[in-house]
């Protein structure tokens, strides 16, 4: 048993390996959901959510009732058609269902408000090419503008965890967080991160090995590599808003991101004294 959850795929003979552990199932395909519920009903799992990275038009993807029953990160490619999109949105605002969409389109920035002001959870996937500028209005929407009906991640996420002076990782948001997730692949092979899995850079060879993983170099390294920025003295290690990004955009060849941390960060510590949530560390 490990403390950690596993992201794992929709894999029959992998779930039955995993008898009691908590995890997130990974699929493709929207119409598995309830299969899902099922399978890990029946291997006495304890089902954290889905993660279902459908892609395409989320106005294309048959939202089902049986996802009432559990949390589902719907990864699509862009919003598509309102018209169609608005027959789902009842239903879709009524889930517990949280919309990724990428700043690879640039739409999704603006198509990410739209949602929320309809009362659609949702996250912005962080990821080159970026308008910061952009992003930083849209900051400013989530937590200083009108109420929307909707969150808006990861700047929910920082506003209700981040604590005055300490570092705050949202990386659990996107499922990228070594400390409490771990990747595991059909074969029972685990990574720290789901792009390391697609790459087959596992950190053990077998389930039955998560035991051991705290004497793991790798995952050490990757537990405590925060402290790296500051020993190599880069960029990062002098960024206001180092706290909240911790690095996580450093060699992507984003250019803003200082600036946009910088501001989020602000705006988050506006919210929360608004709120009286301030907290000293």
């Amino acid at each position: 048993m490990t403390s950690h959850a596993l992201v794992v795929p929709h894999d029959q003979d992998l779930l039955r390996r995993l008898k009691g552990q908590t995890v997130v199932v990974r699929t493709d395909d929207p119409a598995s959901v309830a299969t899902i519920l099922t399978d890990t009903d029946r291997h006495d799992l304890r089902l954290r959510g889905i993660w279902l990275k459908a892609g395409g038009a989320l106005a294309n993807v048959e939202v089902d009732e049986s996802w009432r029953r559990c949390r589902v990160a719907l990864e699509v490619d862009v919003m598509g058609s309102y018209r169609v999109l608005r027959r789902r949105l009842g239903l879709l605002s009524g889930l517990r269902t949280r919309v990724y969409l990428s700043t690879r389109e640039p739409e999704n920035v603006t198509n990410v408000r739209v949602l929320a002001s309809l009362g659609v959870a949702c996250a912005v996937v962080i990821e080159q090419p970026v308008d910061w500028d952009a992003l930083a209005d849209l900051a400013t929407y989530a937590l200083l503008g009108l109420r929307s009906r909707g969150s808006i991640e990861p700047m929910h996420y920082l506003a209700r965890n981040y604590v005055a002076r300490h570092r705050t990782d949202f990386g659990a948001i996107y499922f990228d967080d070594p400390k409490n997730l771990l990747h595991v692949d059909d074969q029972g092979r685990v990574a720290l991160s789901h792009r390391e899995l697609l790459r087959g850079d596992v950190v053990l060879q077998s389930v039955d090995e998560l035991s051991g993983l705290e004497c793991v170099e790798a995952y050490q390294e990757r537990i405590y590599g925060w402290q790296r920025h500051f020993l190599d003295a880069d960029a990062c290690a002098c960024c206001p808003g180092w706290r909240i990004c911790l690095g996580r955009y450093l060699g992507s060849g984003s250019s803003g991101c200082a600036s946009f941390f910088e501001e989020l960060l602000d705006l988050v510590e506006q919210y929360q004294a608004r709120r009286g949530q301030g907290r000293l560390g």
